[in-house]
Order: structure tokens, then sequence, then C-alpha cells
């Protein structure tokens, strides 16, 4: 039974461990996929802003009485759609219809009277049954004895009573829906005319035959017109502010209630699947977009895994600021904090980049409240141009004052806008001024941590390590002192070709001042620290001296790491000489005993200068000790020596893995001529001053 209880044990403490080894193989592979780090920064933006579309733990009701206090959790400006649609539709009923009136009615109406009476008047006709059949209208029989029995001058008097009834009549306009009308109109037309009444009665009936509808509905303009109208109604907005209480304890739920309610989606009953879906498009395109921009615009960033780890941090950071600050203020997110540590850390464009997303995307369920962010937008675009060209950190400082200054200027201008309450207006100001300076000190608090972490060379950490207070930069200046007036020399030759050729100027006058630190080591077995005395190698085999010279690299890299220097200033330590040939001692050594010398054993380990950086610095390197060795050098001699050793660097094959071409080489040349020009110009002889004074004293005894 024991054995049993072992084996089990045994094999699951072996599952464990093949499990935790499992475990550390995939996020080691996993950490160095940038697909990884973009999952990674999607799942954790879906993860905090979904919860904006997920039901409410609210259940309430109209008509009921509130359990608790309702308080809104964000500002927002809503639109009641409800009312807005009773105001619109009211205003779509208000617009009276269109109508045309056509004028050939009247005019066929009056061919129509026309050809009555010529008919009337023509006719020849023993009785009213005959005209009745001959009459272009059917009319009653009574109308027919009425017309029968008149004379000519009354059928004549008749006619233009006719005509003016009905030609008044269509003057007024006549519609299909107003017929029942008409005998009112012909009734107030007759009564103004003074005619006997026989005529006009006759006169009333027969006008009712030749009026028709001359006004017809232009259904296009009262559509248009009803558009307009409605269209002309703005929606009746409400705005609600954060911690704003909408239904107080006690209080009966109303329908306006439950507007507001509605609106902040507090009441929300089933998850909200397409605002889910559109809210994973939304994170999923911005990233596209970012990515792109990187790898278009910026190939560095995009090839370093590590950096686009720091971008996916920053956005990460963004998000969290943005949705923790805005329970107190929008106003007081500090998020120009992202703008000024993109800026030194990785691009100024990025900055803006990681800036627009960082702002939106918390928001993109809440969009009326980004008409709040454009003094943060502002203000950190202050960031950007404060920072972009820092070199101390106390510069993080004013940059965050500049922010400060910029954010209360805007937010004052945007309170005067939406507010009029004088209190709203220097509290919002307050919390401006509150986000410039935490922006500040939260750049200077975490950029440290990114710098180490990240192994990012920024311009101000460039500018601290090439302060001799700097301790192995002050044990250089103590302990190898000729290697470090030698460092120096270094930084300004290659500063100068650096500067011709677009280069990093910061890292190159870093690296030159560490490239030769592992000399600290033997300082004295290096002929510029010997000060004229004893060359220690005169009494050492050449393959000793080898030794000692070759190992000032790994010392070098070896001191570095001791004092935590970063990679990127080792870099230069290692591969300021290459591959290259110790050559004085593998000479020297095949003098000695030409059998047994192995060119190898007198190379350099490298790796070769794989930067164009580190290949100036080589290069200054190689070209400042052989011009120092120069007797009497002249302008010609120097430019001889310049260009040979860089020949020979080129042949030796130690510039291959850089990316100098031909035509950097001729520029660095000229940068170095031009440079150790003015270090060995010819001086003149001055005379001995003492000599001279003695000789003039005896001639003057």
């Amino acid at each position: 039974m024991n054995l049993t209880v072992e084996q089990i044990g045994d094999r699951l403490i072996s599952y464990i461990k093949n499990l935790d080894l499992f475990l550390s193989q995939f996020f080691s592979r996993a950490v160095k996929s940038r697909e990884i780090v973009w999952i990674v920064v999607f799942l954790f933006y879906s993860g905090v802003l979904v919860s904006d579309f997920l039901p409410s733990s609210i259940n309430i009701s109209i008509g009921q009485v509130a359990p608790t206090d309702i308080i809104s959790p964000r500002t927002m400006e809503f639109i009641d759609v409800e009312r807005t649609e009773q105001l619109r539709e009211q205003a779509v009923k208000e617009v009276k219809p269109v109508y045309e009136l056509d004028t050939m009615v009247e005019l066929q109406a009056m061919d129509d009277i026309t050809r009555f009476f010529n008919t009337l008047e023509r006719a020849q006709v023993k009785n009213f049954s005959d005209l009745k059949k001959i009459l272009p209208i059917k009319l009653t029989d009574s109308t027919v004895k009425a017309l029968f029995s008149l004379r000519r001058d009354q059928i004549y008097k008749l006619r233009g009573t006719v005509v003016q009834i009905v030609r008044g009549v269509l003057n007024k306009g006549i519609s299909p829906q107003s017929l029942n009308l008409v005998d009112q109109l012909i009734q107030s037309e007759s009564s103004a005319l003074d005619i006997p009444q026989d005529l006009r009665d006759i006169a009333v009936t027969l006008s009712k035959y030749f009026i028709r509808p001359n006004l017809f509905l232009n259904v296009e303009e009262t559509l248009r017109r009803q558009n307009e109208a409605k269209n002309s109604v703005q929606p009746v907005k409400y705005k609600v502010l954060k911690g704003q209480v909408i239904i107080r304890r006690g209080d009966i739920v109303t329908r306006e209630h439950m507007k507001y309610l509605d609106a902040l989606g507090l009441t929300r009953g089933q998850v909200n699947i397409l605002g889910i879906i559109g809210l994973g498009m939304i994170i999923l395109l911005s990233e596209l977009i970012i990515v792109e921009f990187i790898k278009s615009y910026i190939p560095n960033i995009y090839n370093s895994i590590s950096l686009n780890w720091l971008v996916a941090i920053l956005l990460i950071i963004g998000l969290i600021l943005v949705k923790g600050f805005s329970l107190l203020s929008i106003y007081l997110i500090p998020l120009a904090t992202l703008s000024m540590l993109a800026t030194v850390l990785l691009d100024y464009r990025l900055s803006i980049l990681i800036l627009v997303f960082s702002g939106i995307l918390p928001n993109v369920s809440n969009p009326d409240i980004l008409r709040f962010y454009p003094p943060l937008f502002i203000g950190s675009m202050m960031g950007v141009l404060a920072t972009k060209d820092i070199t101390q950190r106390s510069d993080l400082t004013r940059a965050g004052l500049w922010v400060a200054l910029t954010q209360v200027i805007g937010v004052g201008a945007i309170s005067l806008i939406g507010y009029g309450d004088l209190r709203s207006i220097i509290l919002n100001m307050i919390y401006a001024l509150g986000s410039g300076v935490l922006s500040s000190i939260l750049t200077i608090g975490l950029m440290p941590y990114f710098e180490h972490l990240f192994q990012i060379l920024t311009p101000i950490r460039l500018t601290e390590l090439i302060n001799f207070s700097q301790p192995l930069l002050k044990r250089l200046m103590l302990e190898a002192p000729g290697t470090y007036h030698h460092s120096i020399l270094i930084g300004n030759l290659a500063e100068s070709a650096g500067e011709a050729l677009g280069a990093n100027l910061p890292l190159i006058r870093a690296g030159s001042y560490y490239h030769d630190i592992g000399k600290v080591r033997r300082p004295y077995f290096f002929i510029e620290n010997q000060l004229g005395g004893e060359n220690l190698h005169d009494k050492l085999p050449p393959s000793l001296s080898r030794l000692i010279i070759l190992q000032h690299v790994d010392d070098g890299v070896m001191l570095a790491r001791q004092y935590k220097i970063p990679e990127q200033i080792i870099d230069f330590i290692r591969e300021h000489h290459g591959t290259s040939l110790v050559s004085y001692f593998y000479h020297k050594a095949l003098k000695e005993n030409p059998n047994s010398v192995r060119e190898e054993e007198y190379r350099y380990r490298g790796p070769k200068p794989r930067s164009k950086e580190t290949a100036i610095v080589m290069l200054a390197d190689a070209v400042e000790a052989a011009v120092r060795s120069l007797e009497h050098p002249t302008p010609q001699k120097i430019e001889d020596t310049v260009r040979g050793i860089i020949e020979e660097r080129l042949n030796d094959g130690q510039l291959d893995e850089s990316p100098l071409t031909l035509r950097d080489l001729n520029v660095i040349a000229e940068s170095f001529v031009k440079v150790l020009n003015g270090l060995f110009h010819p001086r003149i002889e001055y005379p001995d001053l003492q000599k001279e004074a003695k000789t003039f004293v005896n001639r003057s005894i």
C-alpha cells in the first residue's frame, strides 16, 4: 500500500514538472511572438470594455417604488427619441397640403358654358321636351321648362350671370376635397349679383354643372415641406452628470425616470451581442492601424518584439488611466503620461497614435463624452513637443508644467462653452492643472523601469552615461588617464563622422567613452597609459602580450555589466576591434617562432560591427592610433593614413556586417581628416625666452 502511494506521488510530481516545463516553454515562445502581443492587448481591452454591453443588475419598472438611490455612473447626453418623434409628427401635421391651380379647368368651363348657351339660343323647338334632348347637359324638367320660357334678352343676361358665378367660384379654388362647399360658394357669388330671383335660381342650378375641381395636390412639394418641417425639429436632449441622482429612494418610478435609465444602459435586460461584436471590430481595426503604421514608418520598432510589448503596455496603461481617473473627473486623467513616455522611449509619431487610440477606445460605448477630451488631447500634444528633444530628467518636470498650462487654458475654454457656473469652471481648471503635474510625476517614475526592462537607451540615459560623475568613467579618468583622453578624442572623431551620416550622436559619444573601459583592469600594459615610461611588453613574450591585449575586450564587457551599463553600449566594447589582427605582436611572434604561430590566435573574437555607430567608432579608434604614431604629421600624411586604415579594415572584412556603403566610408574619411588636421596642425616653434634674455643682458653689460 505504501509503495502504491509513493508511486502515485512520484507520478504526480513528474506530471507537475512536465506541466511546468511545458508552460515555461510555451510562455517563452509566446513572449517572442508579435501576434501574442496584440492578442493580449485585444483581450485586455475587450475584457475591460465589454462590461459596458452587459446587462445591468437594476430591475425596476414604471409604477414601482425605488428601493434605493439610483445614481448615474457617467456623464452623458442622450436624445429623448419618443418626445422628439412626437414633436416631429406634430410639425408634419401642421404643414398644409400644397395645391396647384389648373387654369385649363376654367377655360374648359367657359367653353362648356358657351356651347350650352349657343345651343340654347339656336334651338328651334316647339316644346321643352325637344329642348331637353338637344342640350349638352342633362337638366331636370323644371329647369328645362324655365329655360324654354326665357326671352332672348333674358338668356343673354343668364349667360353672363353663369359666367360670373362659375369664374368667381373657380378663382377661389376648388379641390376634390372641397366639392361639398361648391353650393355654398355659388350662393355666395350669386347673392352679390343684381338680377331677378327667377334668373338667379336658374343661374345657381346651371353653375353647378360647370364647376369642377381646379386645385390638385402637389404630392412632391407637400412631402418636401413635411420633411423640412420634420427635420427642423431639433432632437430633445437631456444631460445627466456623473454622480447625479436619477431616482431617489422611495420615489415612484415614472416614464421620465425610465428614459434616463434606458439611456444609461441601466435597464438592459440582455447581453448586447451586436454591441460586443462592434466593440471587438473597433479594437481589432485600431490594432491593425497601429501595427501597419509601425511596420511602414518605424520598422525598427516593428522588428523588435520587446518594443511591441512596450507599445502594448502603454496602450494598457492608457486604458487603466482613462477608466480609473474618469471616476473622479475626465479632466484629471493624466493622458499626457502616454505621449511623454512614448515620445522619449519610442517615437514621437507613434506617441500621437497611442494617445489618440488610448483616449477614444475606452469611450467607444459612450461617444458623447469624447467632446470633453479636446483639452486633454491638446495638452498631451504639448507633452510630445516638450519632450521630443529632452536630454535631462529635470526636463520632464518642465514638460509637465507646459502640459498643465496648456490643459488649464483648454479646459477653461471648453468650460466657458459648456458651463455658466464659475465654480464648475474653476474646479475643472484645477483638475486640468493636477492632470499635467500628475502626468509629469508618472512619467518620471515609470521611465527608469521601462528603460531597464526593455533596455532602451533614451537621450536622457545617454546623457547620464557620458557624465564623468559616473563611477566607471571616473575610474577610467583616474586609473587610465591616457585611455580616458584617447576615448574623448575618439568621441570627437566619431561624432563628427556620425553627424555627416545622420547617425545617433549621443549613442556614438557614449559608445566612444566606454569602448576601451576594459583597460582599467591593466592600464599600464597599454601604451597611452605608460606616459613615456617603460613598456612592460618588452619583457613579455608575444603570446602573453597577445592575451593581455585581447583580454581588455572581455574585461570591458565584464566591468560594463558589473556597473549595469546598457547592452547597446556593451556592443561598442565587443565590436570596436571586430575580428581584426593584433598585428604588432603577431609579427613579433612570427619573427621569434614562424612555424608555431597561428594567425587566428592573434585576432579579436569579435563580433564585427553590426551597426553604423559601432563601425564608425571602430574606424575612429584605428585611425586615431595610427595618426598618433606619425612623426611630423602633415595634412597629406594624415589623409593617406586615414584612407589607408579604412581601406585595410574594408579589405579585412571588418565592415562586412555593418550597413556602411563606400560612399559612407568616403564621408567618414573626410570627416576624420578634417578633425585630425585641426588636432595635429603645425605649431610655431617658440624661441627659448630665458636664453634670449641672458644674451640680451650680457650684451648690455
